[in-house]
This record gives structure tokens, sequence and C-alpha cells, in this order.
């Protein structure tokens, strides 16, 4: 996806207020303030070919960030619920959690190979 990646101007500024990527989002992430991909909508008119080409490689490279996400709330039940303990070791926990299941992802991959993107 081109539109991911940085045109040269931007890499000229770049600083920590702009960073070197963008976030691929639905659109309930309207309104966030930072780079941002999202899916075209159809409102009154249908969508061209282009746009549509582009809602299908934006979905395509998002699904296996949900397919994570699945499987950590399915392994980690306390990443799934609210959490009900010392607010201060959360970040901990998630750590420990996505570690985890990264590592659970290198035995068993989120996708067979005749299935990636």
């Amino acid at each position: 996806m081109t539109a991911l990646k940085k045109t040269e101007e931007e890499i000229k500024t770049d600083d920590d207020e702009h960073p070197t990527w963008a976030v691929m989002a639905d659109s309930g992430f309207q309104g966030l303030e930072t780079r941002i991909e999202l899916p075209f909508k159809r409102y009154q008119q249908m969508l061209t070919a282009e746009q549509l080409i582009h809602n299908s490689k934006l979905s395509s490279a998002r699904v296996i960030c949900e397919n994570f996400y699945s499987r950590l709330l399915l392994k980690w039940t306390i990443m799934a619920e609210k959490f009900k303990y010392d607010k201060s070791i959360y970040g901990l926990v998630f750590l420990c959690c996505v570690c985890l299941t990264n590592y659970d992802v290198l035995l068993r991959p989120l996708r067979a190979e005749r299935d990636a993107v």
C-alpha cells in the first residue's frame, strides 16, 4: 500500500510528531490525530474501481492484525475482561501476554502460507 509510505518531503521533516508509519483502521477511528489509512465508504454514489481496490488491499493488510488480537483475547482471558487488578501492573501483564502470543504465532502461524496476502 503506497499510501502508507512516506513521501520524500515527509521523510525530510521527520520528527517525534510525525511518525514513519500510518495506522490502518476502519471508520470507527475517524478523527484520530495521526497518519491514518481509512477505507472508502459508499455514501450517495458507487465507489470507483480504484477505491474498491484500495479497500480490498487495506482489508487484506488489516485482517492479519485482527487475527492476532483474536488469538490474544482467546488465549489470555485477562486481556478479554475488565482488568480488576492493580493498574500499575497492567502494562507488564499486557506485554507478557503479547510476547507469549507472538511466540505462539511462531509455533502456529495465524495464516497458512497458501492463505498469506
